[in-house]
């Protein structure tokens, strides 16, 4: 994914995509490092009502808090360590 991001900041040229594709001219797989994923941010997301219905089961809205406490948390933790 990180090619993406590089393509999208003009580090790399679009073509490179394809490039990466071609079994031809590259038969093994490149050497990219992950992006950090700590600074992508959802900033703003909008459903159609009529073609998305959210519903929430209650014996799993309690897991669902956990999970989400626990993911805040380590997010925390970590933005704490990069500053």
């Amino acid at each position: 994914m990180q090619i993406l991001f590089l393509v999208g900041n003009h580090l790399e040229e679009v073509s490179i995509v394809s490039t990466l594709l071609d079994t031809e001219k590259c038969q093994s797989k490149p050497h990219y490092e992950y992006a950090n994923e700590l600074p992508l941010l959802l900033h703003d997301c909008r459903y159609d009502p009529s073609v998305l219905s959210w519903s929430l089961d209650p014996k799993n809205a309690g897991l669902n808090l956990t999970v989400f406490r626990t993911a805040i948390q380590h997010n925390m933790i970590q933005s704490l360590i990069i500053q």
